[in-house]
This record gives C-alpha cells, structure tokens and sequence, in this order.
C-alpha cells in the first residue's frame, strides 16, 4: 500500500502537521515515513559539520516517531537539499499517496510566495498534499467522529480527482461533504439566456436555482459514508477568497479542492492558490489523476434535438431517441426566428403537433416534451434552451457542408459546437 510522506522543519506547525498525519495514517492502514531535509549546506561547512547536524536530525525524528509509534508504523529519513523539492523527489520514489506538511498561513503576507514549502509543493507536487494549519478535526475523525469537508467543484478534471480523494476518504470513515460551487452572475446569465443583473453583485434566483441544479447534476452522489450538501454562492473577484468564505460559512474542517500546477504570476488567480494561501483550515491540493468524468460512465437521460423541419435537420431526430437511456427525456425543438411576438399561441399548438408528427419521434420507454425557441441566432437560441433544460447533450443535424457553401450558408451546428459547453452529437446527411 502506498505510504504517506509528512515532512517536518520541527517547528510547531510541523509537529502538528505530524500528529494528523500519523491519525490520517493509522486510520486509512498506511505506512508514515516522516522526512526532513538539511538545506544545502555551503562550501564552509566541513564534513564534521554535516555530519552533526544529520545526527541530530535523526535523533529529533526518532524522538518524533516514538512519541506516536501507537499510531502505526513511522519510518524516519534525514536528506538534503531544499526541502520542498526533497519532499516531491523523496515521494515520487517512493509512490506515494499523499504529502503532509504544516503551515500557519499567510493571510497578511504577499501571495507568490516561491519560498514557502506548503506553497510550492501544491504548486508543483504531482501528489495530493495536505496542508494542515489545526490538525484536530482527522484526529477527532481518526477516532471514530464525522468530519466535515468542503470540495470546490467546477467543470475541470483537477475539480473531479478533488471529489474521487474525498470519495476514499468517505470509504474509510464518515465524512459530511459540502460541494461548493462558485458562479459569476454575467457568464451565468448568457448561459442560461437569462437578463443581465442590473448590479454584478444582484442575485438572480432563478439562475442561481439552474446552477445549483447542473451541480447536483455533475456530482448526483459520491461514495462512502456522510452527509453530502450542495451550495452555490455568487462571485465577484476570485474564486479562491469565495471558496474559503463559504467553507467558513458552513464550518468547515478542511478544505479539497484540485490544481492546475500553475506558475509565475498565474498563481495570483490560481484557486488552490489564494485557497491554501488565505484559509485558516486545512487545505488539500490535488493535481489530476488522470481518470476522466469523475470516473464514471456518462449516462443521457435528457436530450435536446434541434430542427428546422429540413430533412437535415428532422434526420437528427430519431438519433436522439438512440442515444437516450431508457426512461429518459427527449426534447423536439425548434427556433422561431424573430421577436417573441411571432410565436403566437395557434402557432405554438400547430410547431408543437408538428415536432411530435415527425418521423422516428416516438419510443415507449423515453418520455417526448416540445420547446419553441425564438430568437435572431438559431444556434444561441439552442444552446441557451439546453442549459436551461439542463439537457445532458445536443443533437442537430447537418449537410455537411464544404468551401464556398459552407462559407456562403454558415452552419448551425458548427456553432452549437462551438458555443455549447455540453456534449453535442452532429447527424450528418448527403446533399
């Protein structure tokens, strides 16, 4: 089993760092090796000198390990060289599966920060880690209490290897989870086709309702045993700061969220960043696992097929109906090109009887609705509907155009691909 690395400097911080992880390690059956790095030393020190100071640090962790020896099997290392490079180097050999360290925060100080240990191991480790300003609540956890955890969630793969190392943590032991979510009122509302607020800072609740939704949709569950809670707060500046209020707000123990190991001045907005560099709880930081989709099977329960009564565009009905899951919702639309006021009532009835007469329109085990879109921009009309619906994909047809008709006619799927943040599905037919 892979072990956990604790890295001490053998301050205060450190040894709580160490006292949690030796909980985190008993508690989950892994091996502690806890590591301490000499600095390099310089070209005055003599070979007395070096071998002095690596005598005393053994002695220190030795001294360390004995303490919490109950815990579980605690194996000591000295090296040398910077300590968060020897800490990366030293866990990478060893196959790790997590770095701990200790920190008191730097709420007061500069964000980049390239010297700090904790700082530079979520920057550049490609291994979870731990940082751990109070190490109480995995102790508590360790010993058969709940903790409770809040993972920030946005649409990228660091954000789903995030929620898969809070999932082994919930199979070891219970632990209340908050997926918190932040969204920005001016994105949210062209998404959703919705009216811009007239503030930044005004909360739209239908909006806010539709992306608590599509969150709930991305994690409908997640694995073990605890509590799971959904929150979505409004943002204004980073979302770091936002994160670290809303898991304050909800009392949360520790913080998880995923990191896309930016460098330089990009880590001024880099969440896992301005998270671990402002919050006052423990911060874990994980790096992409390399899995996909929260490692499980996408399933269509909702599509949106689109047409213009073509025999393009109708040819990409019936596919729809393939790629639904059973028990599922297909939803037959078509955009009204023009003000709302074109779409009058008799015009509504005779669209909608007209999606449900077309060909292929029909399957008994997949429930048929109807949506009459409106708008000058066919395929913005789509998009905007498909999020509003929360329809889990797109399909539209296509002639499969080339060149200069391609150029001359433009293509409403191209710009469903484009424009679209969830999976479309492109029919083509023959001209």
């Amino acid at each position: 089993m892979a072990p956990i690395v604790c890295g001490t400097d053998f301050s205060s911080c450190s040894e709580t760092a160490f006292k949690a992880a030796a909980a985190l390690a008993g508690r989950v059956g892994q091996e502690l090796l806890l590591v301490h790095s000499i600095p390099s030393a310089d070209e005055t020190w003599s070979s007395e000198l070096r071998q002095t100071a690596f005598k005393q640090a053994t002695v220190r962790l030795a001294a360390w390990a004995k303490r919490l020896a109950a815990e579980g099997r605690v194996e000591t290392w000295v090296v040398w060289g910077e300590p968060a490079a020897e800490l990366m180097t030293f866990a990478e050999a060893r196959q790790a599966s997590l770095i701990i360290v200790g920190s008191p925060g730097h709420v007061h100080t500069p964000l980049i920060r390239v010297s700090a240990v904790s700082e530079r191991l979520a920057a550049e480790s490609k291994i979870p880690t731990l940082v751990i300003r109070d190490g109480e609540a995995f102790d508590s956890w360790a010993h058969g209490q709940s903790m409770r955890v809040l993972v920030g969630v946005d649409e990228t793969l660091s954000s789903d290897a995030a929620v898969r190392w809070v999932e082994k943590l919930r199979e070891v032991a219970p632990v209340d989870v908050v997926v918190g979510h932040v969204y920005y009122a001016d994105t949210s509302s062209v998404e959703y086709g919705a009216r811009r607020p007239a503030a930044p800072f005004t909360v739209d609740r239908q909006v806010e309702a539709l992306v608590e939704r599509d969150l709930q949709q991305r994690i409908p569950s997640l694995k073990g045993e605890g509590e799971v809670f959904y929150r979505v707060k409004l943002g204004f500046g980073r979302i770091g700061d936002h994160l670290v209020d809303l898991a304050e707000a909800e009392r949360c123990q520790v913080m998880v969220v995923g990191t896309h190991r930016r460098a330089g001045i990009g880590r001024m907005w880099s969440v896992s960043a301005v998270t671990l560099h402002v919050s006052r709880t423990a911060v874990a930081v994980v790096p992409p696992d390399g899995a996909t989709a929260h490692g499980k099977k996408p399933a269509l329960k909702h599509l949106l097929v689109a047409t213009d009564f073509s025999e393009c565009g109708n040819a990409a009905v019936p596919w729809a109906y393939t790629l639904c899951a059973p028990g599922g919702e297909v939803t037959l639309a078509h955009v009204v090109v023009g003000a709302p006021t074109e779409l009058t009532p008799k015009l509504s009835v005779e669209l909608a009887a007209k999606l449900r007469a077309l060909p292929g329109a029909r399957d008994a085990t997949t429930v048929t609705r109807t949506a009459l879109l409106h708008g000058a921009d066919p395929a913005k009309a789509i998009v905007e509907a498909a999020a509003r619906l929360g329809a889990d994909a797109i399909v539209v047809g296509s002639h499969g155009r080339t060149g200069v008709k391609r150029a001359a006619l433009g293509s409403v799927a191209e710009e469903v691909l484009r424009a679209s943040r969830r999976p479309v599905f492109v029919a083509r037919t023959n001209e």
